[in-house]
């Protein structure tokens, strides 16, 4: 408010003042020409301070006084009193040394005070600075007391400084002063004239209002909002008198200004209301200097003389919307906006305006020093976000996101002396849909995560690893769960057998090793309407590539719930060709390929979530090299990810590229997630990594990947997979698993293999297609089958001594209604319902040896202690089979004979039904 007083100064005032005085003994020095009021002139002393008519300040070189400052004084105006004490110390007045007016044991009878606000004195010996303006000031008389104060510190400063030249007569020049005295009528006032000479609201001048300031129980913007008043001041010399709300003495027309929920559109309105009062609303407390400028610069900046303020008034000003451009961003696709823009959201955040991007704009973004935290509304406004990911710089931010979309709510996360202290005998089951030991932490609608030590996913193959037991749910303050989100897994002390390869060790866990607790965002936000073009990263030399999984993230993270992600669009620009063969090398055997990103939308940890509409773009993929495979082994790249969300619905999402085309990795995957929903999109694929409880598809396209384990109720809708062998892919890398139904309601595979480019003519590429699968699970069948397990091959034999970490389970229930498939009906290819799984999938084989298997191979103990490794060591677990497979309407579908599509007919014949 400071700046917007000195803004009103400089242009309403233009300094024309008019200065009244006349010198007391000599010409006056401040300035002023027109002679005036400077009454009383000094003459010798007759007496004491007891004479009524003369003040004797000094009598026979002796000093009778002290000077006070008051406690607010400025260390300028400290400076040049003590200057003024010591140099007439030098010509032998000795005066006390200058105190403050804090101290009220010092209290003498003749002061000269200097400053307004004076305390511990007589409320007679107090100046008011309202009284003089801010070019004025007053040095008068009263009692035995001289007061010197301006309407600001510097007037303060001059008026003393006027004091000891014109007064005093005191100079470098003077060589004694034995005798001062002034006559008790003296008074010097230089005023204070104002462009603005009066001001009336509905008739009445403004002077009569009483001033309320109505923020509630927030303080904190008393001083926002106390700046109008400071304002009105400084245009036209009226300080308003002040009232708190309701204690207006009756009949007193009221300016008020407040913080209220709703002011209009814009959010700031100020009016005139059917009893006169002046009404300044303002629905954010970050915006009151900015509102407050521009309505007085537009009311009363040209103003000359009287100001009429009619009972019709009304003038709104748009603070609910903030531009990246009022923060310095440039938008001009050169020049570095990432400070601005985190500058923009973090003004926004304080109050909640929606921040909107400039039109036309092209925000270039490099090296980020903050990610910018999004928590309200925001409309990019159809403006472009360059994305610069190139070169070493950005190699070493590369796990720093752009924007993230974060909670109005803090995560409550128990510390492991929490757990053992609160929670040591608590535990949960599977199933469970009541926790009401966790009532008392939950405080509305949670998102709630549990954690312990036993080991979930431990994946096999080139990528091999392992996770923490972890559940995701929300919870009601009353401790139960929604209904869909029950909890998956069991959360009880226990101890497991981990292989990771080549090695097993014991691991014990408590219940749980973490619990946290975050409410569920109430009001839900939008970010829509940009466009974002990132020239893709390259593994070069300046990066130092020493074939390391380095993902850059450099998105969009949305960690809060109830968000909308609309009409975002995601461009790569020289993302490098993946080359048909080299696992990333090109024709000189060089590597020319991309770090893999982690993905431009990532939901994490979000609820009731949605992305519409957004064209988002595949990328090429990165190999490495790892000791668990003989050649480079492919590591995902991603543009949208779903981690440990629940109610995250997806549609309306494009590929960006042709999303037939395998040289482009992956658009999305989820790990942990519950309850998610795809409609309307084409994409390349679907990836549930680490498990997906519910999930639904309508009118859906996917490329050459439909990839699926977890468990709950799936439910796909004229969905078609493209590209492929099978519709459904069972990750056999985390043990192709699906506890749950999975419904089929007329959707098509196409029935390709995989290939790079657009869907070729030529029948004769569907030639090789002899079967197809409706599920797919990539194990090895029973053709293969050798009974010795590799581990330099482990798709060989999996599953007999691999420990996923959980029981594994082919779909329990399998609906299949008017399913299709191109290949089958055109090509001669014959279609089934899953792989022929061998008998060892489901029973333990008689030619299992163990010695042969595990030679060599070494158990650590938890003493740290190891021994070699025996059958009873290693995990031993089959798939459940399928309990029912349901076949509807399959006289419309092709082909037209069922029977064609079982295999495992020993298994399955019994519980297939036909509708």
């Amino acid at each position: 408010m400071k700046k917007i007083l000195s803004c009103l100064i400089i242009m309403a005032l233009a300094a024309v003042m008019v200065l009244s005085f006349a010198a007391c003994g000599g010409a006056a020095d401040d300035g002023s020409t027109d002679g005036g009021n400077d009454t009383g002139a000094v003459t010798p002393p007759e007496g004491g301070n007891d004479d009524p008519e003369n003040l004797v300040l000094i009598k026979d070189g002796k000093a009778n006084f002290r000077i006070v400052y008051t406690h607010a004084a400025e260390s300028a105006t400290k400076k040049v009193i003590d200057t003024f004490i010591s140099d007439i110390g030098k010509i032998g007045v000795e005066v006390d040394k200058s105190i403050s007016d804090s101290s009220a044991q010092d209290v003498t009878d003749c002061e000269i005070i200097v400053g307004t606000g004076v305390q511990n004195r007589d409320a007679k010996y107090v100046l008011d600075p309202h009284d003089y303006g801010e070019e004025g000031y007053v040095i008068k008389i009263v009692d035995n007391k001289v007061l010197i104060g301006g309407g600001n510190a510097e007037q303060t400063k001059i008026a003393f400084e006027y004091f000891v030249k014109n007064v005093v007569k005191f100079t470098n020049k003077t060589k004694e002063l034995n005798d001062l005295s002034l006559e008790r009528s003296y008074e010097k006032l230089k005023e204070t004239k104002y462009l603005i000479d009066s001001i009336t609201i509905d008739g009445v001048e403004i002077s009569d209002f009483v001033f309320v300031a109505d923020v509630g129980d927030d303080l904190s913007q008393y001083e926002h909002i106390n700046g109008f008043r400071d304002t009105i001041y400084s245009i036209s010399g009226n300080w308003l008198d002040a009232a708190n709300p309701g204690s207006v003495p009756e009949g007193k027309p009221v300016i008020s200004v407040k913080l209220v929920e709703n002011a209009g559109d814009d959010g700031f309105r100020a009016y005139v209301d059917a009893d006169g009062n002046l009404n300044v609303d303002c629905a954010y407390a970050n915006a009151f200097d900015l509102a407050f400028e521009s309505f007085v610069n537009s009311t009363f900046a040209d103003a000359i003389g009287d100001v009429e303020i009619s009972k019709r008034f009304e003038k709104t000003l748009p603070v609910s919307v903030v531009y990246y451009s009022q923060f310095g961003a440039v938008g001009d696709g050169r020049t570095n906006d990432a400070t601005a823009i985190y500058n923009t959201h973090a003004f926004a955040n304080q109050s909640g305006q929606t921040v909107m991007g400039d039109k036309n704009a092209t925000y270039y973004i490099f090296d980020i020093t903050n990610t910018a935290v999004i928590m309200t509304n925001v409309d990019w406004n159809g403006a472009t976000f360059l994305i610069e990911d190139r070169g070493s710089l950005i190699y070493n931010q590369r796990g720093k996101n752009i924007f993230s979309i974060a909670s109005d709510y803090t995560t409550r996360t128990f510390s492991a002396s929490e757990i053992h202290a609160l929670f040591a005998d608590k535990t949960i089951k599977a199933g469970d849909t009541d926790i009401s030991w966790l009532a008392p932490y939950v405080e509305g609608t949670s998102f709630v995560t549990f954690r312990n030590k036993h080991e979930d996913f431990i994946r096999w193959g080139g990528h091999i690893m392992s996770h923490d037991r972890q559940d995701i749910a929300i919870i009601e303050p009353t401790g139960k769960l929604h209904d869909d989100t029950p909890v998956i897994w069991d959360f009880e002390a226990g101890e497991q057998l981990v292989n990771t390869g080549r090695r097993c060790e014991i691991k014990v866990h408590t219940n749980f090793s973490m619990i946290s607790i975050r409410r569920v965002d109430d009001t839900p936000i939008t970010i829509k309407n940009g466009y974002f073009t990132r020239n893709s990263n390259e593994v070069v030399a300046e990066t130092e590539f020493q074939n390391v999984y380095a993902a850059y993230s450099r998105g969009i993270a949305i960690n809060r719930s109830n968000v909308t992600i609309e009409n975002v669009d995601h461009k790569i620009l020289w993302e490098p060709d993946m080359p048909t063969s080299g696992y990333g090398q090109n024709e000189k055997g060089e590597f020319r390929q991309g770090y893999p990103y982690a993905g431009f939308l990532v939901f994490s940890g979000t609820y009731n979530s949605k992305a519409v509409g957004c064209d988002l773009n595949a990328h090429t993929c990165f190999y490495e090299h790892k000791d668990s495979t003989a050649t480079p082994t492919a590591m995902g790249s991603y543009d949208l990810n779903i981690t440990g969300s629940c109610n995250v619905s997806v549609e309306g999402i494009t590929n960006g590229v042709d999303h037939c085309d395998s040289q482009y990795w992956g658009i999305m995957h989820s790990n942990e997630s519950k309850n998610l929903s795809f409609k309307d999109c084409t994409m390349n694929r679907f990836d549930a990594h680490e498990g997906v409880w519910n999930a639904e598809f309508e009118d859906c396209e996917f490329g050459f990947t439909i990839n699926l384990i977890g468990g709950g109720y799936v439910k796909m809708t004229n969905v078609t997979r493209c590209i492929g062998d099978s519709f459904i892919s069972m990750r056999v890398d985390y043990g192709s698993t699906f506890n749950g139904t999975l419904e089929l309601i007329d959707c098509t595979l196409i029935g390709m293999r995989g290939y790079r480019g657009g869907r070729p003519a030529n029948p004769s590429y569907y030639a090789a297609v002899e079967s197809v699968y409706v599920v797919s699970s990539s194990y090895a069948t029973e053709s293969i089958y050798s009974g010795v397990f590799n581990y330099n091959n482990m798709q060989t034999f999996p599953f007999l001594k691999w420990d996923f970490g959980y029981q594994r389970y082919l779909p329990q229930n399998l609906i299949i209604d008017n399913f299709r498939c191109v290949a089958s009906s055109s090509y001669g290819a014959l279609l089934y319902v899953y792989p022929n799984y061998a008998d060892a999938c489901f029973v333990k084989p008689d030619d299992f040896v163990a010695e042969t298997d595990y030679e060599g191979v070494e158990v650590t103990l938890p003493d740290g202690t190891t021994r070699p490794m025996t059958e009873d060591d290693v995990f031993y677990g089959s798939l459940k089979i399928t309990q029912s497979i349901t076949f509807r309407n399959m006289d419309k579908a092709i082909p037209i004979c069922p029977d064609k599509m079982l295999y495992l007919y020993n298994y399955l014949t019994p519980r297939v039904t036909m509708e």
